[in-house]
């Protein structure tokens, strides 16, 4: 068989596809206590999530083996106005449509985590405690103070004061 002597793909085996689903945002302190949990026997993660702090905006994190990249995935359909919706693909905007909350729109959590080792429920549990707690969730004028681990990201495009122009004199338009 092509895969002999690899690990088992069953159930019950060491190697797993988690899936992670969540219709509120995550504290981003807790989030980044959790990410721990998706580099420990993990093999890979990838999904767009919801940060309390940037409601605006898409996150998107992605590990391999040892490697994880958080960054900007772009906005949510429900931070734009009707008319940058429109330009967004016809896709995308039906799928938004089909989990559209009437109060936070298209904001969520999706994530596929492949594991190899680590226990599933762990994952979960400590993807689920990086939520917003109920009585944080209730509070949502607090969470554009919640400090951010994950620092700021470039956004394009870049005014002139974004720009920073190095040694060389080359504008490379980084901040």
């Amino acid at each position: 068989p092509l895969l002999a002597g690899q690990p088992s793909l069953k159930p019950e085996g060491p190697v797993q596809i988690v899936e992670f689903n969540a219709r509120r945002p995550f504290h981003p302190e807790r989030l980044h206590d959790a990410i721990d949990h998706l580099l420990d026997g993990v093999i890979r993660t990838r999904g767009r999530m919801w940060l309390a702090n940037r409601p605006g905006h898409v996150m998107w994190l992605e590990s391999a083996g040892g490697g994880l990249r958080v960054s900007n995935a772009g906005r949510w359909i429900a931070a734009m106005t009707v008319s940058e919706a429109a330009y967004e693909d016809r896709e995308r905007r039906a799928l938004a449509d089909l989990m559209w909350d009437n109060e936070f729109g298209d904001r969520h959590t999706a994530m596929t985590i492949l594991v190899c080792g680590a226990r599933a429920d762990d994952v979960n549990s400590a993807l689920n405690d990086a939520l917003l707690t109920d009585d944080e969730f209730a509070a949502r004028g607090d969470w554009a103070g919640y400090p951010d681990p994950f620092g700021d990201w470039h956004q394009e495009p870049c005014t002139r004061d974004d720009v920073t122009v190095v040694s060389d004199g080359t504008d490379h338009g980084m901040a």
